[in-house]
This record gives C-alpha cells, sequence and structure tokens, in this order.
C-alpha cells in the first residue's frame, strides 16, 4: 500500500498498475467466493465488480490523457 500510495502521489504508471492489480484481486476474490457460491443475492452483490469494471474501464482509457 505505501508503495502503490508513494508512486500514485507522483504520477508514476507503476502505481496505477499496482492499485489496478491489487483491486482486481481484492474484486475477483469476491466475485468467486463469495458471488458464485450464491452466499449474496445477484442483483445487490454485483454492483460493487460493475463498478469495479466501469472504474477500471474508464480510467484506463483516462490515463494517457
Amino acid at each position: 500500500m505505501a508503495l502503490s500510495l508513494t508512486l500514485n502521489w507522483r504520477n508514476h504508471v507503476w502505481g496505477y498498475w499496482i492499485n489496478l492489480g491489487v483491486i482486481s484481486v481484492a474484486d475477483l476474490g469476491f466475485i468467486f467466493f463469495v458471488l458464485v457460491p450464491g452466499y449474496i443475492d445477484l442483483i445487490p452483490g454485483i454492483l460493487g465488480p460493475t463498478f469495479w469494471i466501469l472504474g477500471g474501464l474508464l480510467t484506463s482509457i483516462a490515463y494517457p490523457r
């Protein structure tokens, strides 16, 4: 966390990729270990991963600009 915060503070591209990787691992774990087995209903549970995909996509598009 300290590494990615330091890199993001300096607007380094590696900080972006480290943060995206860490949050992706966390959200994929949520999807595979909570949503797929059915511990949470699909309709409210899919909202977080939807924002993760949308945020990652839009941030990746906007980052080079």
